[in-house]
């Protein structure tokens, strides 16, 4: 928990601004900006976990397409060797 006596800083644009200095629509602003990168945060936690499945199931289905081009060709040239 903050000390009273220690002021809030920000460094925006590469400046030192006293918490205290800032007008109510700049806390506003703040506030939904912290907002905002928490939620943020909490995304992309959830895309982290669901990536790597994600990356799986796109593997199977282009290595599906392997597998059904491979069928083909062993049918065809079975079909063609019984002629």
């Amino acid at each position: 928990m903050k000390n009273q006596n220690e002021e809030v800083t920000h460094l925006i644009n590469g400046e030192k601004v006293k918490d205290v200095d800032l007008t109510p629509e700049q806390r506003m602003l703040k506030v939904m900006i912290i907002e905002l990168e928490n939620e943020i945060a909490h995304h992309q936690k959830e895309i982290n976990k669901r990536l790597p499945s994600f990356e799986k199931h796109k593997i199977d289905f282009i290595e599906s397409f392997s597998k059904t081009a491979d069928e083909v060709l062993e049918s065809e040239t079975k079909t063609v060797g019984e002629s």
